[in-house]
C-alpha cells in the first residue's frame, strides 16, 4: 500500500506472508518502522531484503534523510547497523523504587 505519505511493505516466501514493514514520508525525510517478522520466517533475512527495498525507494524518492529507531543490542539493531545506519542517541528508561 503507498499513499503520499505512507508505504506499506510485504514479504512473502511461497505465497504467505513472512515478514513487513513500513516508511512514513515527512517532505525530504523517511521514517522507517513497524517491522515485524513472523518466527517461522526468522533468521532468513527478511527484515535485511525489506530494509533494502525501503532504503531503495526512498533513494528513488529523492529523500535526503532516513531515520529509525529500535532496541538496543536486538537482532534489529543489527540489522539496521548492517544497512549503513549509526546510532544518533540512546534512550534511557527511569524508575523510581
Amino acid at each position: 500500500m503507498r499513499v503520499a505519505d505512507f508505504a506499506n511493505y510485504m514479504l512473502r516466501i511461497n505465497g504467505s506472508a513472512a515478514s513487513m514493514g513500513s516508511m512514513f514520508i515527512h517532505g525530504q525525510s523517511g521514517y522507517l518502522a513497524n517491522d515485524f517478522t513472523f518466527e517461522a520466517f526468522r533468521g532468513r533475512g527478511c527484515q535485511t531484503s525489506l530494509i533494502s527495498r525501503r532504503l531503495s525507494d526512498a533513494r528513488m524518492l529523492g529523500l535526503d534523510f532516513v531515520a529509525t529507531d529500535v532496541e538496543f543490542g536486538t537482532v534489529s539493531h543489527g540489522n539496521m547497523l548492517k544497512a549503513g545506519f549509526k546510532t544518533a542517541y540512546l534512550n534511557t528508561f527511569w524508575m523510581k523504587c
